[in-house]
């Protein structure tokens, strides 16, 4: 048995954060950590932070580890020392693809996702020189099978057999084939440690190496019950709701009635039959009526999904006073945008002139793919975000639809709810869907430099006029017209 202390703020404990656990019957892990008051970070050696507030160094299975990390704050490379070394790379969408583990000799994986985001199976590339070229094959490790959306069986592969899986109900694998797990309530297994490279907590996958547990956006420490990076996004804390103000905090302090599928935000992962949702691909939850949505959508434990793509921020819902998200629809046109904009990287002089170094620039690339990242779609052309309001959206009580907000075009709106908090909001109607002579993505960036500028057309027009932009016609289609041409002199 085990007991934690969560001290209050004012006595180092930070905000839902464990500061220390302790056995008070059997065996369990123990621990006593500190915080700095003012970051929530972690203090003493052991410990280091960069800039962004990213953990660098932690202690690890065989000693210290050193983390790095990619522009996007993701997890790239797990420094062991002599137990070896972790590399990762990512999809567009955040997703990791690949890991190579290096012990001495060299071990690659590479990760197949589905449609919904599901992860299908894990493979093990092998690279042979055949006469003028060189041919990839994939060795098949683990295959999943799903049923409902659930994780039933791990197809045949290396020491797998065809493992039938047994979930619990916050979506820890409890049996694989013969072997049994159990978990103490921040994810430490007990009584021993079974095979790593698997998934274990909560629906995370941890690796060997490090011990960590992959989380989709972030990493996850079950032994510190932390993440490695802060919440990427910055509105994530309610001023109503000071638990939510440690971005580095896992559930809030709960993990026995909460889960975290995507590291971004806590989610209830199984409703009791008496609860008003019904189940949406197996593994997410929705309000059976769009309409009733007013009623339970500020209640603390409630969850809401409201998009076919589990891939976004908090696995396809929203959560707590978190702004409702069309997952489906963002999770697709922030792919499209920033893969425009990775193609423009290095080539021809558009975003030098934008986000150069220029006097007349408009500010930092960086930070305006930081700024794509927070930016919310909707297709108001569907239900159920055709019919639903924006105090739906967010709380702020205006009854307007968003239809009618889009006014059937493509509208940027800056959403506020009753905290005081804004969401980055692209409405996109018929137009957007139906009208051939759109080029969707530099729509698509013609509406994120409004956002990363909070400027109106006119504003932004006056922005780029130093940079060779010319006003040739009513509306603001000029705008996407000259980015598409690769914003000439």
């Amino acid at each position: 048995m085990t007991s934690f202390q969560y001290p209050g703020y004012c006595s180092g404990g930070g905000f839902s954060e464990r500061s220390a656990q302790s056995v008070t019957k059997g065996s369990a892990p123990t621990s006593s950590l500190n915080y700095d008051l003012n970051t929530n970070r972690l203090v003493g050696s052991a410990f280091s932070y960069d800039a962004n507030g990213n953990l660098t160094k932690t202690p690890g299975p065989g000693g210290s580890l050193d983390l790095s990390y990619d522009q996007y704050h993701r997890l790239i490379q797990a420094d062991g020392g002599s137990s070896g070394v972790d590399d990762y790379d990512y999809s567009p969408d955040g997703r990791r693809i690949w890991k190579q583990t290096d012990t001495g000799a060299s071990e690659e994986e590479v990760y197949f996702y589905g449609v919904g985001g599901e992860k299908l199976g894990v493979y093990r590339p092998n690279i042979t020189q055949i006469p003028g070229d060189y041919e990839i094959r994939f060795t098949r490790l683990r295959q999943r099978l799903y049923f409902a959306g659930k994780l039933v069986r791990m197809g045949a592969g290396s020491g797998e057999g065809g493992a039938a899986i047994i979930l619990d109900r916050l979506g820890s694998v409890r049996k694989r084939g013969t072997t049994a797990l159990d978990y103490h309530p921040y994810g430490e297994e007990k009584p021993t440690t079974t095979s790593q490279n698997h998934d274990k907590f909560a629906t995370y996958y941890r690796d060997e190496l490090t011990n960590l547990d992959y989380a989709h956006h972030r990493y996850y420490s079950n032994t510190l019950g932390r993440f490695l990076t802060p919440d990427p996004y910055v509105a994530s804390g309610g001023p109503a709701d000071p638990q939510s103000w440690n971005r580095y905090a896992y559930v809030q302090g709960d993990p026995v009635n909460f889960n975290d599928p995507a590291g971004l935000f806590l989610a209830l992962p199984q409703p009791s039959p008496e609860d008003p949702v019904c189940r949406l691909w197996g593994a997410f939850y929705v309000v059976s009526a769009p309409w009733a949505l007013g009623s339970f959508a500020y209640q603390r434990s409630m969850y809401f999904s409201t998009g076919d793509d589990p891939s976004g921020r908090g696995g396809g819902g929203a959560v707590l006073n978190s702004p409702m998200i069309d997952w489906g629809t963002t999770t697709k046109q922030r792919g499209r945008l920033k893969a425009l904009l990775n193609g423009l990287a290095g080539k021809g002089r558009c975003l030098e002139k934008l986000f150069g170094a220029g006097a007349n620039a408009l500010g930092s690339f960086d930070k305006f793919l930081g700024n794509v990242s927070q930016m919310n779609f909707f297709n108001v052309t569907k239900m159920p975000f055709k019919a639903l309001t924006q105090d739906f959206i967010v709380g702020n009580t205006v009854s307007r639809t968003l239809s009618a907000s889009g006014r059937g075009g493509i509208v940027a709106m800056v959403l506020t709810d009753q905290h005081g908090n804004t969401t980055e909001n692209v409405l996109l109607g018929p137009d957007y869907f139906n009208d051939p002579a759109i080029n969707q993505p530099y729509v698509l960036f013609h509406e994120a430099l409004h956002f990363f500028l909070n400027v109106d057309d006119p504003a932004l027009e006056r922005r780029l006029t130093p940079l060779g932009f010319k006003n040739t016609e009513v509306g603001s289609h000029d705008i996407t017209e000259w980015l598409e041409a690769g914003c000439p002199d």
